[in-house]
């Protein structure tokens, strides 16, 4: 078996949501290793700092659906060709951008009514 193509899980406590790695922001809250978005449009900040120009293999898991959009960020960059609906996983392989209001990766609840949660996280290095 060949070496794995990433580094080392970059998000404390991953592939759970743990305080205070995650910023809780306006409609988001952070229960049972969960990320739960109930209401209007915001962000969800990780505090786990990422290096700028480093490319990075990121995942997450969306459950629970009922209603809004959601879009992965790593820093100022957005992943993805547009707000994602649904259920399921979404994986990127995205180049950071340095941004200081974002130190590392964002899940965007984007529609204008949301309700989904978010059941697991990863951002490893790809090597």
């Amino acid at each position: 078996i060949g070496a794995s193509p990433y580094g080392p899980e970059l998000i404390t406590g991953a592939p759970d949501f743990t305080l205070p790695n995650w910023q809780e922001n306006a409609t988001w809250t952070v229960l049972g290793g969960d990320a739960i978005a109930n209401g209007a449009a915001s962000n969800l900040n990780g505090q786990d700092a990422l290096v700028s120009g480093v490319t990075y293999h990121i995942s997450y898991t969306v459950a629970a659906y009922v209603e809004g959009t959601h879009r992965l960020f790593a820093g100022s960059t957005g992943a993805g060709t547009g707000a994602e609906t649904g259920a399921g996983s979404w994986t990127f392989d995205i180049v950071y951008a340095t941004d200081a209001g974002r130190p590392g990766v964002m899940i965007r609840a984007a529609g204008t009514s949301n309700n989904f949660r978010v059941t697991s996280i990863s951002c490893r290095e790809v090597l």
